[in-house]
């Protein structure tokens, strides 16, 4: 009975999978942000510092976003054989 509720624990992903959706949902958001961001710039004269600094504030909070869904989907080795994506 133990090891089955110590798999059940070990295998519960609900706050990780919460964690995904929440970070996917990021990248969409951000990504509108972005092309707003562009078309807004094409269809007006902006000042360019300002662009600029928007849209890379944009990029690098896409760019944070993506390479936290990367680092939670490749696994990782640690002693004693337990395989983690943490």
């Amino acid at each position: 009975m133990f090891c089955r509720r110590m798999f059940e624990i070990l295998s519960d992903n609900m706050k990780l999978d919460a964690q995904i959706a929440k970070a996917n949902a990021e990248i969409v958001l951000v990504s509108g942000l972005v092309s707003c961001c562009v078309h807004e710039n094409a269809e007006k004269a902006c000042d360019e510092v300002a662009f600029n600094k928007k849209h890379n504030s944009l990029v690098d909070r896409h760019q944070k976003t993506k390479e936290w869904l990367e680092m939670r989907h490749t696994p990782t080795l640690f002693h004693g054989g337990i395989i983690s994506s943490e």
